[in-house]
C-alpha cells in the first residue's frame, strides 16, 4: 500500500464498512483486512486521529468480532496496542474492551495446522492490548477480580499478570474504586498461598499496586486506599509471625520485604508494625534465631535504602535489634546470618561497635564453624573494607599475623580473609605486601605452602585490576621470582608460583612485561649457573614467559630457543622436560619472524633425528600442537605427519599414541589468556590424518589403537559421525584390548555419542552390546566395567522395537554384574537393568 495517499484512507474506511462483512471472509481474506487496517494505522495514523477516529474504531472492532483464527488473532495482537494508544476511543472505549474480553483467559490448544503458535502468545499479545489504554482499567480490573475466583490456575496466573501489567499504565483514579475487591481477590490466593507459583504472582502484583500508589500523584481517596492496602496486609500477615515454627512464617515475611522494598512509604508505615514482633521473637525463641536473622537481612537492606533509621516511627525499634546482632555474631549457629545483617546495616554500627569487632575477627577465623559463615563473612570484610579502608588496613591487615599454633585449614582461613580484603584497590598495597613477608619470612617458612596455595586460588579468580596492581604496587612476581630462584621448594610450590607468575604477568602491558622478563632471564640464567638441578628454574621461567604478548621483544632468542631444545631432551628431571617443550611451544606459537621460526625448527628437528627417545617425541608433540594452533602451513602438516609415522614404532609407539591426546587436549599454556594465536578448526585439521594411525595390514597395533581411541574421545562428535561407520571394526578391537586405557578411552568415546542419541549406534546395537557386556562381566578395571554399564544403559534409552530383540540377553548378563564387588559398579548395574525393564 505504498501507492495512495492520506486521503484515499477515509475512502477505504467507508468501503469497508459498506460493503463487507468480515465474518464471512475465509481465513486468509480476513488476514487481507486487517493487514489492510494496519497498514493505514502506521502510514496516516494521524489524518485517521484528527479527522475519523471513530469511523476506523468502528472497522476494526466490528471486523475482528468473533475472530477465531490464532493467526489472525496474534497478527492482531500485534497491532492493537498501537491502535489503542494512538486513535481516540471516545464513546467505543466500552465496545472496544467487550472484544477483547471474551478471549480472557487465553484456552487454546495449539494446533500444528493453524502454525507454531502457543498459548503463551496469544496470552502475552491479549495481555498488551488490555492495557494499551488506561481507559480500559474500570471495565478491566471487575473482569480480572471475576476470573480470580476460578478454580483454573491458568485464570488466576493470566489475571495476576495482567495487574501487573496494568499498574504500569492504569491511571490510580480507574484503580481506586475497585481497590478492596483486588486485595481480596490477591489475598485468597496469597494467603495461605496452596500454590507456590500463584502466590509468589500473586506477591508480585500486590508489590505492583503499592508501587502504582507510591509513586504516583495521590489524591485523599488515593491515600486512604494505599493506607487500606498496607493496613490489611498487616493484619492479614499478624498472625503468622507469631511462631518461626508456622509454614506460612517465612513465606509471610518474604511477602512483607517485597512490600518494604516498594517506597519508602511502604516501608516506614510497614517496618514499625513488624520490628516489635520480631524483636520478641528474637529474644525468646533462641533455637530460631539464625532462620529469623536470615529472613530479617533483606528487609534491613531496604530499611537503610529508604532511611528508615532516620524516621522516627522506626529509629527505636532498629536500633534495639542491633545489639541483638552483634551478640549473636558469638554463636556458631547464628553466625553467618548475623553477619549477614551486619551487612546490611554497616553504616549504622556505632563507630565504638564497630572498632570491636575486629577483636572477635581472629576467633571467627579459628572457629569450626567458618565455612558455614564463609559467604556472608566475606560479604561483610569486602563491604567494611570498602566503607572503611583505613580503619581496615590499621586494625586487620596490619595486625595481621599467623601463629605457630595453627593448623593448616587455620593459616588458610586467616590468608582467604586477607585475600577478601585485598580486593579493594586501596587496601592491594597493604595487604600484598603482608602476603609476601608471609613467604619470605625464615619464621614462618613451614606455613609458606599454605600461603602460595591460597595466593594461587585468589589470582585465578580476581579481578585483572588487582593483578595488575600486585605488579605495579607490589612487584609480586619479581619478589616470587627473586625468592624461588634462590630457594629449593617442592614441585607443585614451584608449579603454583609458576602459575600466579604467569596469571599476573598477562594481564600486564607491553613495557612492564619486557622489564619483567629482563631480570626475570637474569636471574634464571644466574640461578642455572649456580644450580645443578635445572627442574624449579625450568618451571618459573615457563611461569615468567608464557603471559608475554607477542610484541615483546627477547634479547638473544635464537640462544634461549636452542636451549629450550636442549633441556626438553637431555634434561634429567621429566617436569624440567616438559616445561622447557611447552614453553618452546609456546614461543613458536607467538614469533612473528618466519625466517627465525624455519631456523628454530631445523635446530629442533636436527636434535630430535639424533636423540630419538621419549622425550623428543614429546617436544615433538608441543612444537606441532604449536604451529598447528598457529596454523602455520605447511610444516604444522609435515610434523603431523612425522609424529604419527611414530605411532607403529615398536620403541616408542606408545609414547606417540599418548601425543594425540596432548595434540586435541585443551592447554593453559598455548591459550588467547597467553596471548596465543588458536587457529579456527585446527581439531579437524589434525582429524583429517586419522587414516595414518589405522593399520592397513592385519589386526592394529597396540599403539595405533590407543593413537586412534584417543582422537576419537578428544574430537568433534560431528567428525567422529563422519567416520564411525569406517571405525567400527577398529573400535571393536579397542574394546578387545587388554589395554585398560584404550578400553576406557573408546567406551568414553561411545558414551557421550550414545547420550546424544546418535542415530547411527542404534544400527550397530548388534555390535556393540555383547561387547559391553562382557567387559562389565569380565574387565579386571572398575572404571572400565562401570563405563561399559553406563553404555548399555543408554542403549536402553533408544526406541523400544528397535532393543526389544537385546532385552533378554542384556537382563541375563547384567545378573553378574548386580554382585560385583565395587558398590559403584553395582550402582551402574541396577540403574541400567532397571532402564531396560521398561523396554
Amino acid at each position: 500500500m505504498d501507492n495512495y495517499c492520506d486521503e484515499s484512507s477515509v475512502e477505504i474506511i467507508k468501503a469497508f464498512q459498506e460493503n463487507i462483512t468480515c465474518q464471512t471472509l475465509t481465513q486468509p481474506q480476513r488476514q487481507n483486512f486487517y493487514l489492510i487496517l494496519y497498514n493505514l494505522l502506521n502510514k496516516s495514523s494521524k489524518k485517521i486521529s484528527t479527522d475519523f477516529p471513530s469511523d476506523y474504531m468502528y472497522s476494526l472492532i466490528s471486523g475482528m468480532d468473533s475472530e477465531s483464527d490464532p493467526r489472525n488473532l496474534l497478527f492482531l495482537f500485534s497491532f492493537l496496542p498501537k491502535a489503542f494508544t494512538e486513535i481516540p476511543l471516545k464513546h467505543l472505549t466500552e465496545e472496544a474492551f467487550a472484544v477483547l474480553e471474551c478471549y480472557f483467559p487465553v484456552d487454546f490448544t495449539p494446533v500444528a495446522e493453524k502454525g507454531n503458535i502457543s498459548r503463551e502468545d496469544l496470552a502475552q499479545g491479549l495481555e498488551a492490548c488490555l492495557v494499551a489504554n488506561p481507559a480500559f482499567a474500570e471495565y478491566c480490573i471487575p473482569v480480572i477480580c471475576d476470573k480470580m475466583e476460578s478454580s483454573l490456575k491458568v485464570a488466576q496466573m493470566d489475571s495476576l499478570r495482567l495487574i501487573i501489567s496494568g499498574s504500569r499504565s492504569w491511571n490510580i483514579e480507574h484503580v481506586n474504586p475497585f481497590i478492596k475487591r483486588l486485595w481480596y481477590s490477591i489475598k485468597d490466593v496469597l494467603i495461605p498461598g496452596n500454590d507456590q507459583e500463584v502466590a509468589l504472582l500473586a506477591g508480585e502484583a500486590l508489590t505492583s499496586l503499592l508501587g502504582a500508589f507510591s509513586t504516583a500523584a495521590l489524591s485523599d481517596g488515593s491515600t486512604e486506599s494505599l493506607k487500606f492496602l498496607l493496613e490489611s496486609i498487616i493484619s492479614t500477615t499478624h498472625g503468622y509471625l507469631s511462631n518461626p515454627s508456622l509454614s506460612l512464617f517465612f513465606p509471610t515475611l518474604r511477602l512483607l520485604h517485597n512490600v518494604i522494598a516498594v517506597s519508602s512509604t511502604t516501608a516506614i508505615f510497614i517496618l514499625p508494625k513488624i520490628l516489635p514482633q520480631l524483636l520478641a521473637l528474637l529474644e525468646i525463641n533462641s533455637d530460631q534465631t539464625d532462620v529469623i536473622l536470615k529472613a530479617l537481612s533483606p528487609i534491613l537492606v531496604s530499611s537503610v535504602k529508604f532511611e528508615c533509621w532516620e524516621s522516627d516511627t522506626c529509629q527505636e525499634h532498629l536500633y534495639k535489634l542491633l545489639p541483638i546482632i552483634l551478640k549473636n555474631i558469638e554463636d556458631d549457629k547464628c553466625r553467618g546470618s548475623a553477619f549477614a545483617c551486619l551487612t546490611a546495616i554497616l553504616n549504622k554500627i556505632p563507630n565504638d561497635r564497630r572498632l570491636s569487632l575486629y577483636a572477635a575477627i581472629p576467633t571467627i577465623i579459628c572457629s569450626e564453624s567458618f565455612h558455614s559463615c564463609r559467604e556472608e563473612f566475606s560479604k561483610f570484610i569486602r563491604k567494611l573494607s570498602e566503607e572503611y579502608t583505613l580503619e581496615v588496613e590499621n586494625n586487620l591487615i596490619c595486625t595481621f599475623k599467623i601463629s605457630d599454633e595453627f593448623n593448616a585449614n587455620k593459616v588458610k582461613n586467616y590468608l582467604e580473609v586477607l585475600t577478601w580484603a585485598i580486593d579493594y584497590p586501596l587496601l592491594t598495597e597493604a595487604g600484598g605486601k603482608v602476603l609476601l613477608s608471609h613467604i619470605i619470612m625464615k619464621e614462618l617458612a613451614s606455613w609458606r605452602s599454605d600461603v602460595i596455595f591460597v595466593l594461587r586460588e585468589y589470582v585465578n579468580k580476581t579481578d585483572v585490576n588487582v593483578l595488575r596492581s600486585l605488579s605495579s604496587v607490589c612487584g609480586f612476581p619479581e619478589k616470587l621470582l627473586c625468592f624461588y630462584f634462590e630457594h629449593i621448594a617442592k614441585e607443585d610450590e614451584i608449579e603454583s608460583v609458576a602459575d600466579i607468575v604467569m596469571k599476573i604477568v598477562q594481564t600486564l602491558d607491553i613495557g612492564e612485561q619486557r622489564a619483567i622478563f629482563k631480570s626475570g632471564l637474569e636471574l634464571f640464567n644466574k640461578s642455572i649457573s649456580t644450580n645443578d638441578s635445572s627442574c624449579n628454574q625450568m618451571v618459573l621461567l615457563e611461569g615468567l614467559a608464557c603471559g608475554l604478548r607477542k610484541e615483546v621483544e627477547i634479547e638473544n632468542f635464537l640462544e634461549l630457543s636452542t636451549n629450550l631444545i636442549e633441556y626438553s631432551i637431555t634434561a634429567r628431571s621429566n617436569v624440567a622436560q616438559e616445561s622447557a617443550a611447552r614453553l618452546l611451544a609456546v614461543f613458536i606459537n607467538k614469533l612473528t619472524n618466519e625466517s627465525e621460526l624455519d631456523k628454530i625448527l631445523e635446530l629442533a628437528k636436527s636434535k630430535m633425528e639424533t636423540n630419538l627417545n621419549r622425550s623428543s617425541v614429546r617436544l615433538s608433540a608441543w612444537i606441532t600442537k604449536s604451529l598447528i594452533l598457529r596454523g602455520y602451513y605447511p610444516a604444522c602438516d609435515d610434523w603431523l605427519v612425522e609424529l604419527f609415522n611414530l605411532v607403529p614404532n615398536s620403541v616408542y609407539g606408545m609414547d606417540a599414541a599418548d601425543c594425540v591426546c596432548l595434540l586435541l587436549k585443551e592447554c593453559p599454556y598455548l591459550s588467547e589468556a597467553n596471548h596465543c594465536s588458536i587457529g579456527l578448526l585446527y581439531k579437524q585439521r589434525i582429524f583429517q590424518k586419522i587414516n595414518l594411525l589405522i593399520s592397513q595390514d592385519g589386526t592394529p597395533k597396540k599403539s595405533s589403537s590407543l593413537a586412534v581411541a584417543h582422537m576419537l574421545k578428544y574430537s568433534p562428535t560431528i567428525l567422529v559421525l563422519g567416520v564411525i561407520n569406517e571405525l567400527t571394526g577398529m573400535m571393536v578391537h579397542c574394546l578387545e584390548s587388554d589395554d585398560s586405557s584404550i578400553a576406557l578411552a573408546i567406551l568414553e568415546t561411545l558414551s557421550s555419542l550414545l547420550e546424544a542419541g546418535v542415530d547411527v549406534l542404534g544400527t550397530l546395537a548388534e555390535t556393540f552390546i555383547p561387547r559391553f557386556i562382557l567387559l562389565a562381566q569380565t574387565s579386571s578395571y572398575m572404571d572400565v566395567r562401570k563405563e561399559a554399564l553406563n553404555c548399555i544403559y543408554l542403549y536402553g534409552k533408544y526406541d523400544s522395537m528397535d532393543m526389544l530383540p537385546y532385552k533378554n540377553k542384556v537382563l541375563a548378563g547384567l545378573q553378574k554384574c548386580l554382585d560385583d564387588k565395587k558398590r559403584l559398579v553395582r550402582q551402574s548395574a541396577v540403574k541400567a537393568r532397571t532402564r531396560w525393564f521398561l523396554i
